[in-house]
């Protein structure tokens, strides 16, 4: 092939004589060795150029999509897309520089059109099925999957433009302007490949990602049989041309009767039943029932959209949205989901609400809003429409009181633009006079400093925006930037009155609720990123900084609670709507404010310890260091604010985790600390049942003795208290207690070790045998075997 390469150049020859012949004369009797050769490499090269381009662009296209809708990872897989698609042309340029001289040159084009249409159906299973090629051993073992999907796509497609190395007769004129000429007919049909497929096969619902590559495969082999047929007439090849006809119309009846790739909707093993599935050009959109009974709407079979098993957090980011502009009258939610925020919200404010929603194939599930029970849209059921949120916004400036963006992936395409300093400007433009914008972000997604781009950006268009936290009993750290509060705080009776008219049983109940979860302003903002980029559409920064961290969102969260913890600062009682005017009653509200936001520090601080600590590759000493942090950090924050609701709540976690671990005594440490500061009897209750696990009998029975009479009516406290006089030998007492929880629960309704030793206090003879049972299963000297042995000769 080079000499043969150097000859066509204009490289002097030698005729069949041995006399030297002109480039001129050789290039004229070379132009046209038989009749049919010269027009037909001519118009061949060209048509499997542009053949090849359609191809190659085409079918990149669709095993990108493949991989994004069946992985969710489809910026992960480009580069071995592109790899495996490069290795192919390789192997097909080397293939088409030495091939068989009995092969017309039409004939390996329809034999590369074949391996381009098989390439299209197999390996997309492949592609749907994993990271490496199932069953795989030896060589194959750990190979990519991308890898066996695309290499053939580009040994059959890419290599037809190599085609041109085995022509013997060319076109007239210099090599590089022929060669040229395949290039852009390569180009144009690339071009055409991705309009096709982009503007035709991906949008339309009448063809799913399966059925477009059995479409391009049908295609190909189609046009791989045509051509083939149209070299038999050839003399020469002709038997090779036969083999390809039957080879290239093999794979078109085996490309129309492969069934269509189905993608698969299962994201792990609770997944039990595919409800409904929609495919757009925004992804694949499957609504699945786990096997718990929640519902899950998902993209792309792995990124939610929402679903019933988090409903409580997402409709209390519906009922916060509602408490920063309690007297709106219109307002606005720029994504749908599976309508739980939409919902929260709608059940809360009385203003009249649009919701935008761009993802049609979530509009064609037709969902019913899911109102938790007993809670009801105030102002009727809000108007959803399908629209881009940003065109959406440039129809309706000064439209609305409110508006709220819901939670996205900020890592998915177009992400960047929703937070970009544009979009947030846009907002701006949408409100009123005195309207509000609530931006929710999800912490656990975002990396910090793409986290501080963001809030860049929305201070550009928001000066006086304020930072809040959804909750910080969550393992998702979820904030909201909010801004256009120029007054201040919401009115607290405002608030009030709202949350009154719309009970529910997530979300906050009142104005301290919200007052609670407020972290910071725009000044603590600023001076914490002070040089981070803002976020604009010629920049996306946080769309780049969070690519591939869907797979950390663990790390993440532990790591940015804490950072979030450095930001609380203390809402100052200039900020809110009406400042008490009595100087005394100011100074008592800032200090009221100030320990609100300690105890805000401190159950953040704590929750990135527990979160941390969690962590699978956390080492020992970083785990009891985490420990440290969480339990010093909650006795700091019931210190600072004694009595707070969240605050009990995660010492009682805690201290129920350190308990279950079999860390009793270090638990009683740090409720006997929290104690110290305040007299608190959920806290004791909990104390004297881990001293009851630990063998602290005596101790356990005093204290569950304070706690009895203040909560006697609870149940748990008086089962605790008779089991602790029981262990304690006050056996009268015990009787007496056990059966009040006999009384209330009946007469199953006592664990079996206490029913077993009421019996014996009541000389039951049936509670002898298992008595002794019981006897032999408790290890030496523990509490109950003592009691045991002191009750069973009751009983004979």
């Amino acid at each position: 092939p080079t000499l043969r390469l150097h000859s066509q150049c204009g490289a002097a020859s030698r005729d069949a004589d041995g006399s030297r012949s002109s480039p001129d004369a050789r290039t004229t009797s070379r132009a046209a060795p038989d009749a049919d050769a010269p027009r037909e490499r001519a118009v061949d090269l060209g048509l499997a150029a542009f053949l090849g381009g359609a191809l190659l662009v085409g079918g990149q296209l669709a095993l990108l999509r493949v991989a994004a809708q069946t992985r969710g990872d489809s910026v992960a897989t480009t580069a071995l897309v592109l790899a495996g698609v490069h290795v192919g042309m390789a192997l097909g340029a080397w293939w088409m520089a030495f091939p068989s001289a009995r092969v017309a040159p039409r004939a390996h084009v329809a034999l590369l059109l074949g391996v381009a249409a098989a390439a299209l159906l197999a390996p997309a299973r492949l592609l749907a099925g994993g990271d490496v090629l199932p069953g795989a051993a030896g060589p194959l073992a750990g190979v990519p999957a991308v890898l066996l999907a695309t290499v053939p796509l580009g040994v059959g497609a890419g290599s037809l433009v190599t085609a041109a190395s085995r022509a013997r007769a060319r076109a007239p004129g210099r090599l590089g302007s022929w060669v040229g000429d395949l290039a852009a007919w390569s180009t144009l049909g690339g071009l055409a490949g991705s309009l096709l497929y982009g503007a035709v096969l991906s949008p339309s619902p009448a063809w799913g990602t399966g059925a477009a590559l059995r479409l391009m495969a049908c295609a190909a082999a189609g046009v791989g049989a045509l051509v083939a047929l149209l070299a038999l007439p050839a003399a020469r090849g002709r038997a090779a041309s036969l083999v390809v006809l039957v080879l290239t119309a093999g794979a078109g009846v085996l490309a129309w009767e492969t069934p269509a790739l189905e993608l698969p909707w299962r994201a792990d093993a609770s997944e039990a039943v595919l409800v409904e599935q929609r495919e757009g050009p925004h992804g694949v959109v499957s609504l699945v029932a786990t096997r718990d009974g929640d519902l899950r709407l998902k993209l792309d079979n792995r990124f939610g959209l929402g679903g019933s098993a988090g409903a409580y957090l997402e409709q209390r980011m519906g009922r916060l949205a509602a408490c920063f502009k309690p007297d709106a009258e219109r307002a606005l939610l720029l994504g749908l989901g599976r309508g739980q925020t939409l919902a929260g919200f709608a059940s809360t404010s009385a203003a009249r609400v649009d919701c935008v929603e761009r993802n049609a194939q979530v509009l064609e599930l037709d969902l019913a809003l899911p109102f938790l029970d007993g809670t009801a849209p105030v102002a009727g059921l809000p108007e959803i429409h399908h629209a881009d949120a940003r065109a959406w916004i440039a129809e309706h400036p000064d439209a609305y009181d409110l508006i709220v963006g819901d939670l996205f992936h900020p890592w998915m395409t177009g992400a960047g633009d929703l937070l970009s300093r544009e979009h947030f400007l846009s907002l701006r433009r949408g409100l009123r006079a005195d309207g509000v914008v609530v931006q929710w972000l999800p912490l656990h997604q975002l990396p910090w400093p793409a986290f501080g781009s963001a809030a860049r950006a929305f201070l550009d268009a928001f000066p006086t925006a304020r930072l809040f936290v959804a909750t910080p009993l969550a393992n998702r750290p979820l904030v909201a930037l909010v801004g256009g509060m120029v007054a201040g705080m919401p009115d607290a009776e405002l608030v009030d009155a709202m949350l009154r008219a719309a009970p529910s049983p997530v979300g906050p109940s009142g104005a301290v609720d919200v007052y609670d979860l407020y972290v910071c302003d725009a000044w603590g903002l600023t001076t914490r990123f002070p040089s981070e980029p803002p976020v604009t559409r010629a920049r996306p920064v946080s769309e780049f900084r969070s690519l591939g961290r869907q797979d950390d969102e663990d790390r993440t969260s532990a790591w940015n609670t804490r950072l979030l913890s450095e930001l609380c600062r203390p809402l100052d009682t200039s900020s809110l709507s009406r400042p008490p005017i009595d100087p005394r009653e100011k100074k008592r509200l800032g200090v009221e404010l100030q320990a609100r936001s300690g105890a805000l520090r401190a159950l953040l601080l704590a929750r990135s310890a527990m979160l941390e600590r969690a962590l699978p590759d956390t080492s020992e000493d970083a785990r009891a260091a985490s420990d440290t942090l969480a339990s010093a950090s909650l006795v700091e924050g019931w210190r600072v604010f004694t009595g707070h609701g969240d605050l009990r709540r995660v010492l009682v976690e805690w201290a129920g985790t350190l308990a279950a671990e079999g860390r009793g005594l270090e638990a009683a440490t740090v409720l006997r600390a929290a104690l110290e500061e305040r007299d608190d009897p959920p806290l004791a209750a909990l104390l004297g049942r881990i001293l009851l696990d630990v063998g602290l009998v005596t101790e356990a029975a005093d204290l569950l003795e304070q706690v009895f009479t203040v909560q006697g009516g609870d149940t748990q406290v008086l089962l605790d208290y008779g089991t602790a006089a029981l262990l304690d030998g006050r056996d009268a007492l015990a009787a007496t207690l056990l059966r009040q929880v006999v009384q209330r629960l009946g007469p199953r309704g006592l664990p079996e070790a206490q029913a077993v030793a009421l019996g014996l206090l009541e000389g039951d003879a049936a509670a002898g045998p298992v008595a002794d049972r019981l006897m032999r299963e408790a290890p030496d000297g523990s509490p109950w075997r003592a009691t045991y042995e002191r009750l069973r000769p009751r009983v004979p």
